[in-house]
């Protein structure tokens, strides 16, 4: 085959790939463990680990379109590790390029990821722990469909894991399979800039593979409406995989470059359940709200500062207009039209400013509303997440204009991320259900509006500006 074929053949596939989309699947899943959790010894580990490879390939035998599945963070061993001696028994030495099932003296665990993906004939991500001398790292782990070992990253930004885990050094890591472009990361990376923002404009990724074990802080921030806000940001798919364990980490999702959920699943109890999402994913070029520059300045530690205002709703509908507000730094107004159907008890929510250590999760800034049950204290407590269990809410927003506006001396603004939630995590259409546009985004300033464009049941709206 001449080099001119060879051209014709992979324009034809990339123009096919386009028009009709890729088959892709998304597995939500919580490891089987010993009664005691945690391995002992290195067969305790490598038996653990086998066996949830072999649940894995239960879990997703009746699917047989996909090209591209996507597994959880933790998904071979749980979460409950916290000792860097016990973690290094699941670690192992991997290299890329090689095919462990073909390799006798590969990891035990290698070998049978590799043939799996070999059996169910995809692309398959893990995450696994890798060993490198005196190094242990979090790593997303990608095999094609031959069973060769084609990529693996390291999670960069670690959350409370520094006890068992080597962080990485946030060098972006992709792959090309039939001329798209695969990006990968773990949890926590998805709320800084590397090495999502050198994956998404150094390197023109057409698909993000984000592998997660996502904290819920519900009503204030879930795993689904982060997946969809970073996806309307950044203007790619995401294929977002999550723990099914409950409704503190469930929430695992396949969204399209215009922030559309093809496919989501969401576990509202605390018992344990494991689902298989599938999706024909189009592959249309989207661009990205955010600037091809990154910020030059660090942000210097601020404390975190919260202003709240708790809103009784005394009667079925109710209509209110208040602004709060953090000195100059933040200012969030808020244009509300809401009613409920609870006869028996009050009906409370909260709208909120927050700047420094926002969420407990990143510097940034902040404007919020959220539904806070009937006990006016739970509007104060949520924002502290010393609770983080509302998961339904009665309300109905006819009317909901949120404009603000956030400024800073000492920090370089990075992602703004619209966090837009029903009840149980329920996602909506940013294309015909709500409007969120950036009127200035600089490196010191920015502006939003977000307004719905009909009548939505609301469990919360939160508006996250990082910053560097």
């Amino acid at each position: 085959m001449n080099y001119f074929s060879i051209c014709f053949l992979s324009l034809l596939v990339l123009f096919l790939n386009e028009a009709v989309g890729i088959n892709v699947s998304v597995l939500e899943y919580f490891p089987i463990l010993p009664p005691h959790q945690n391995a002992k010894t290195v067969e305790e580990a490598t038996t653990i680990q086998l066996t949830n490879l072999d649940e894995i390939s239960n879990l997703i035998s009746a699917d047989k379109t996909s090209k591209v599945l996507v597994t959880p963070e933790y998904g071979l061993y749980g979460a409950s590790i916290n000792k860097w001696e016990t973690m290094s028994l699941y670690c192992m030495p991997m290299a890329i390029h090689s095919t462990p099932f073909k390799d006798p003296q590969a990891h035990p665990v290698l070998q049978r990821a590799s043939e799996l993906a070999v059996d169910h004939n995809r692309h398959i991500v893990f995450n696994m722990c890798e060993k490198e001398e005196d190094k242990q790292y979090s790593t997303l782990v990608m095999f094609d469909k031959t069973g060769k070992l084609i990529e693996k990253y390291h999670k960069t930004h670690l959350y409370r894991e520094d006890q068992i885990f080597t962080p990485g050094s946030g060098v972006p890591k992709f792959v090309d399979i039939d001329g798209i472009r695969y990006g990968l990361l773990i949890c926590f990376d998805i709320m800084f800039s590397k090495p999502l923002h050198q994956l998404v404009h150094e390197h023109h990724i057409d698909v993000l593979l984000f592998s997660s074990f996502w904290v819920n802080f519900s009503p204030l921030i879930t795993g689904l409406p982060t997946q969809q806000a970073a996806s309307l940001f950044y203007g790619i798919p995401i294929l977002s995989s999550n723990s099914g364990f409950s409704y503190r980490t469930s929430g695992s999702s396949i969204i399209d470059h215009s922030g559309v959920a093809l496919s989501t699943t969401f576990n509202p109890s605390l018992s344990i359940q494991n689902h298989l999402i599938q999706a024909n994913l189009p592959l249309e070029k989207h661009h990205s709200r955010v600037s091809t520059t990154l910020p030059t300045r660090l942000s210097t530690a601020r404390e975190r500062q919260l202003v709240n205002k708790v809103i009784l709703l005394s009667t079925k509908s109710v209509q209110f207009h208040d602004t709060v507000s953090i000195d100059s730094s933040v200012s969030c107004h808020f244009d509300v039209d809401v009613s409920h159907n609870v006869d028996s008890n009050p009906v409370y929510l909260t709208v909120f400013a927050m700047s420094g250590q926002s969420l407990g999760l990143r510097s940034g800034f902040v404007c919020g509303l959220f539904y806070c049950g009937s006990n006016a204290t739970f509007c104060s407590e949520e924002l502290d997440m010393r609770k983080t269990s509302i998961l339904d809410s009665p309300l109905s927003f006819s009317k909901l204009n949120v404009k603000g506006s956030m400024h800073s001396s000492s920090s370089s603004f990075i992602s703004h991320y619209p966090l837009v939630s029903g009840s149980q995590s329920k996602l909506f259409n940013p294309l015909s259900q709500f409007s969120y546009n950036a009127s200035s985004f600089s490196s010191s300033s920015f502006q939003f509006d977000f307004s719905l464009r009909e009548s939505l049941p609301l469990l919360s709206t939160t508006f996250v500006v990082l910053d560097e």
